[in-house]
């Protein structure tokens, strides 16, 4: 695999997930309310291009993009139900794999793949996780499912 690398640790596909919104320590009770009482809308998305956080030179997460004129719609009702920082850049994500260390197949994938298109579906739910960090794999837990509706 493109991407195997001691430094590297690829994504299980069982913890694959497309990151919308990170809520942190947010009480659970209270995010489930305000979710439960949102609408969101349905759309395709499409899974295009790569990169990293913080940055190519530190890269700690390799990710795929998620583009979408309704997800992004969805995003920013998130973000505004929740106090999010409207300012601060919300990139929508699929998280490949977590560097632990400095790899060289990082930029090449990044190269690789900046501008390649994955493919395109249509989610039917947004998901409320709980992230249970642990070894050798973070765990998710759907907390709640929340459909998506036609505009």
């Amino acid at each position: 695999m493109e991407l195997e690398d001691p430094n590297l640790k690829i994504i299980p596909r069982e913890n694959l997930h497309l990151t919308l919104a990170f809520l942190g320590e947010y009480d659970l009770s209270k995010a489930m309310e305000k979710m439960g009482k949102m609408t969101f809308e349905k759309g395709n998305v499409e899974l295009k291009g790569s990169g990293v956080f913080p940055n190519p030179d530190y890269a700690r997460i390799v990710w795929i993009g998620i583009s979408g004129e309704e997800m992004r719609g969805n995003v920013e009702r998130i973000m505004k139900e929740f106090g999010i920082d409207e300012k601060r850049e919300t990139t929508l994500h699929l998280t490949v794999a977590r560097a632990y260390g400095k790899s060289d197949k990082i930029k090449s994938f990044l190269e690789k793949h900046k501008d390649e298109e994955f493919g395109s579906f249509a989610p039917e739910y947004i998901c409320i996780y709980e992230s249970i960090l642990k070894k050798p794999n973070p765990e998710y837990r759907i907390i709640e499912k929340i459909r998506l509706f036609p505009a």
